[in-house]
């Protein structure tokens, strides 16, 4: 299956241009790791006019591509959405060490716009009958919530979980 990343962002921008406007709701990406992608492609071929596989020939193409996803993702941060985004994962490297940490692949900056940062990950039953374990790596404003884990956590249990803990003051 080929996907044009191109078209595919044109097509979630004038998914946000709508959304961003909305008076409440919730928007979910899924995932920002294949929006980024899309995001290279695009820039590369309507700012750099060059294929979107071509690796860039200067560094500093890539302010285009940033400027591509951060554009659209501050416009969904500004709205009056809640804002999820998933992404797939990759592991963290210290130099050319694999470190056996895995964080989010997706642009480097996105974690500090995230209020709440969940790590997924399959436990058991595999396709068939999956339980999946939560872990809350980041969270804004609350604190207390920082490393505790949770089993086929769901939308509507993590807004009840914030909605019991208390707002820590000038997180």
């Amino acid at each position: 299956l080929e996907i044009d990343r191109v078209k595919s962002y044109e097509k979630v921008i004038e998914v946000i241009n709508v959304a961003k406007n909305q008076p409440g709701g919730t928007i979910v990406i899924d995932s920002i790791t294949d929006f980024y992608e899309y995001c290279q492609a695009y820039a590369k071929v309507k700012f750099l006019h060059i294929d979107p596989n071509d690796k860039l020939q200067y560094q500093f193409y890539w302010k285009y591509i940033n400027s591509a996803y951060n554009n659209a993702i501050v416009k969904l941060m500004k709205s009056k959405l809640n804002v999820v985004l998933c992404a797939r994962t990759k592991e963290e490297y210290a130099g050319p060490t694999p470190t056996g940490k895995f964080v989010p692949a997706w642009q480097k900056r996105t974690k500090f716009w995230c209020d709440l940062v969940l790590y997924n990950t399959i436990q058991t039953g595999g396709t068939e009958n999956p339980t999946f374990m939560s872990e809350i790596i980041k969270s804004r404003g609350y604190k207390s919530l920082i490393g505790k884990k949770f089993i086929n956590l769901n939308y509507v249990k993590l807004v009840e979980l914030i909605k019991s803990v208390e707002l820590t003051k000038n997180a």
